[in-house]
């Protein structure tokens, strides 16, 4: 079993500077590098704090919607995942994690202390969970009322931001390109940023009809989509994308077709995933702190276990818009 001296060594830090980084000191003060070389160090070597004498170490379930080939297509749920699992080292917490596509995943998840599920759920799988533990959280998705325990993003705020920019710099036909996310029972999960994005350009009497596509969570969809936009007479000069693949998928369309980001379409993505700041040019797009989402999801998943509330809650967490290079201001 891993110790606080391994760890140290393979982070090249202190014993004493590991322990208090894990202990989670509030008087300790380090590099952002340093710190993730540490919970590294620690995760590859399987470190595991000593419970307290007396104490039950709690046990967290991980139900995860995307398998490990999506995850490595969009980075979003890997990093969702990432946070959540930081948290739970940091905290002591033990951690069975399963995916939905596992035939025995509820029997899997069978004696632990409460179920923390990652992406998109049906009414029926929802309801399933719940049964199988009374402390469930639903992290990156909302129902309509609260009757489950959920963390999500402000969406409203961030497509506001985005068509008030829009607006502001000066377009005035501008197109959305969109991913679905199906359930198990086949149907579409709603997306509330289409319905805040129609809403939105409405008020500003912006024109977004024929450039509404909506396929996949793509490269390979933000390509196709984009192609397929510019086969209409006229295009948009801005194109927002709902998910930064999307985006991405969208410049090699653009290119190829003999345009130019921004020059002749400007672009917005949505998630800043790392990759994001290092387009030509820059792309412009809504940041989500992903791995905190994580954490905060296991902070609450922690304290539903721990103090066992009766009422749902809904946590929604802010996302704002980073202005890039991608944008350009119309004449």
């Amino acid at each position: 079993m891993a110790t606080l001296k391994d760890v140290a060594a393979l982070a090249g830090v202190s014993q004493a500077t590991v322990s208090r980084l894990l202990n989670q000191d509030p008087a300790l003060s380090l590099p952002e590098e340093t710190r993730q070389n540490i919970l590294k160090a620690a995760a590859k070597l399987k470190y595991e704090k000593k419970a307290r004498k007396g104490g039950h170490k709690k046990k967290i379930g991980i139900l995860q919607w995307h398998s490990i080939d999506s995850e490595l297509q969009d980075p979003y749920y890997l990093i969702l995942r990432t946070g959540v699992e930081q948290y739970c080292l940091k905290n002591n917490l033990d951690i069975v994690r399963v995916f939905k596509s596992d035939a025995d995943w509820s029997d899997q998840l069978s004696g632990v202390d409460g179920i923390l599920c990652i992406g998109k759920f049906a009414p029926e799988e929802m309801k399933k969970v719940t049964r199988l533990s009374s402390q469930t959280l639903f992290l990156d998705m909302q129902t309509e009322n609260i009757q489950y325990n959920t963390v999500s993003l402000d969406f409203k705020s961030a497509i506001r931001d985005v068509i008030n920019t829009l607006h502001e710099y000066g377009h005035q036909k501008i197109g959305f390109l969109g991913g679905q996310e199906i359930l198990e029972n086949n149907h579409a999960y709603d997306d509330s940023r289409i319905k805040y994005f129609c809403e939105f350009a409405k008020e500003k009497g912006m024109e977004y009809n024929p450039w509404f596509l909506i396929d996949q969570f793509s490269r390979a969809s933000g390509y196709s989509m984009m192609n397929k936009l510019l086969e209409t007479e006229n295009h948009p000069t801005a194109v927002f994308c709902c998910s930064d693949p999307i985006a991405i998928g969208a410049y090699r369309a653009i290119i190829e077709n003999g345009l130019k980001v921004p020059d002749d379409i400007s672009l917005i993505g949505f998630d800043d995933i790392e990759e994001a700041q290092f387009m030509n040019p820059p792309l412009t797009t809504v940041h989500v702190d992903m791995l905190s989402m994580g954490e905060y999801g296991a902070m609450v998943m922690e304290m539903l276990m721990n103090h066992s509330p009766g009422l749902p809650c809904r946590m929604v967490l802010g996302c704002h818009l980073i202005v890039r290079e991608s944008l350009k201001k119309r004449n």
